[in-house]
């Protein structure tokens, strides 16, 4: 496989709007090689679709090329880190995947999604009753990241007091996941996000324990029923991983659905007034956001035997990227991809990923995303941006702005 000069990738420009280089690599049609990334990126929507009926694709075996080539004091700090990967459906095979997921998804039913629809929509009339006399306030830190914070912790049993601290921790775990190779200081990003996640854990078995003890309705409690109901133990350390990955997944990736989509829409006029003319496009409207600006805009898997993908060989070992955020834009199958339409009829994205790692909280998000989008549509007539700039997080793997602050006026 020849490789071919690492693309413009994972600059500030790229940060700031991706989606010009994205194309661009697109359209040369072939197996483009980054050094970050270690191995061929896939941009098109039809490898990815093929992909998603692949049986040789692993992600036990995805090593964590992100961090190779660091200085050593980095690698060792991470190190701790990279062991406890084992422990996480997110990072492992199926048999060990199918009853990590079979054990949260007994949790965490489409059905209970479904009925918090209620309880979501209180927390977000009290969050925007609180800003109903602010005529600019940031939309990300009072609005899109407390509303799934709040939600997804309550769904757990976590304290709501808490809050502001497991941000805190979380945060600095996506920061690592997707931006040691971009951040100014690796070792100092090294250091923060290792004493955030021991935090976190020691937060969590705490936690784990008094649920334990003293059951209650949630999701921590169900999980932890779950387990020692079908083989009579309790291991921790997965209850920790299961829950702290739905914790980071559960507000982060909503938050920045929230984000970006308001941001599309307020850059699309005509489709913020076709919305907020019509709520019940909002299914529709958040389809189009996780296509047009998705949150993630990158998985990788390793290939565990020799297969062909479109014409191309692909030699077991091999690490794939696929490139979301290319393939929701690909415009052999999205007509005029760049385009931000509400009403977009063919909306087939992977923002959420697929197969059997498809995002656990996926229902969840579009609910959420839902009410968000029409609430604040219905409840603030005008909406603008300020004139303030807009920064981008230099990450590889989520799209997440800093801030978006915005000037508004009720009814």
């Amino acid at each position: 496989m020849d490789l071919a000069p690492p693309p413009p990738l994972f600059t500030p420009a790229y940060f700031a709007n991706p989606y010009p280089t994205l194309a661009a690599l697109r359209a040369r049609n072939d197996l483009v090689t980054h050094p970050h990334l270690d191995g061929p990126l896939l941009f098109r929507h039809q490898q990815i679709r093929t992909l998603q009926r692949c049986p040789h694709l692993s992600k036990e075996r995805l090593t964590e090329t992100r961090i190779d080539g660091l200085p050593q004091p980095v690698l060792e700090v991470v190190e701790e880190a990279q062991g406890r990967r084992k422990f996480s459906m997110l990072n492992v095979d199926p048999p060990t995947h199918s009853r990590l997921r079979g054990q949260a998804t007994a949790a965490f039913t489409l059905a209970r999604m479904e009925a918090l629809r209620p309880r979501i929509q209180a927390v977000t009339d009290a969050l925007l009753d609180a800003l109903a006399d602010r005529a600019e306030f940031d939309l990300i830190r009072d609005f899109a990241f407390p509303l799934p914070a709040i939600v997804i912790m309550e769904l757990l049993g976590v304290p709501s007091a808490d809050r502001e601290q497991l941000k805190t921790w979380t945060a600095d775990q996506i920061e690592l996941l997707g931006g040691l190779r971009t951040a100014a200081d690796p070792l100092e990003l090294a250091n923060r996000a290792t004493a955030s996640g021991k935090a976190l854990r020691a937060y969590a078995h705490t936690l784990i324990e008094a649920k334990r003890l003293q059951p209650q309705d949630d999701f921590i409690s169900a999980l932890v029923a779950v387990q020692q109901r079908e083989d009579g133990r309790l291991n921790e350390e997965e209850v920790v991983a299961t829950s702290t990955l739905l914790l980071a997944a559960g507000h982060e990736t909503t938050t920045n659905l929230i984000a970006n989509g308001m941001l599309a829409l307020l850059n699309t006029p005509s489709e913020l007034a076709r919305l907020r003319a019509d709520p019940s496009l909002a299914r529709a409207a958040v389809e189009e956001i996780l296509r047009y600006d998705p949150p993630v805009q990158m998985l990788a898997r390793v290939t565990t035997a020799d297969f062909d993908l479109g014409g191309s060989k692909i030699p077991a070992g091999t690490r794939l990227t696929l490139m979301l955020g290319a393939a929701n834009r690909d415009p052999d199958h999205f007509p005029d991809p760049d385009r931000f339409d509400i009403t977009r009829e063919v909306n087939d994205n992977f923002s959420f990923g697929f197969d059997r790692h498809l995002c656990l909280g996926a229902h969840l998000a579009r609910i959420e995303g839902e009410i968000a989008f029409t609430t604040l549509l219905r409840r603030f007539p005008h909406i603008e941006l300020t004139a303030a700039p807009l920064a981008w997080l230099p990450n590889v793997a989520f799209r997440a702005l800093k801030a978006l602050p915005i000037r508004v006026r009720p009814a």
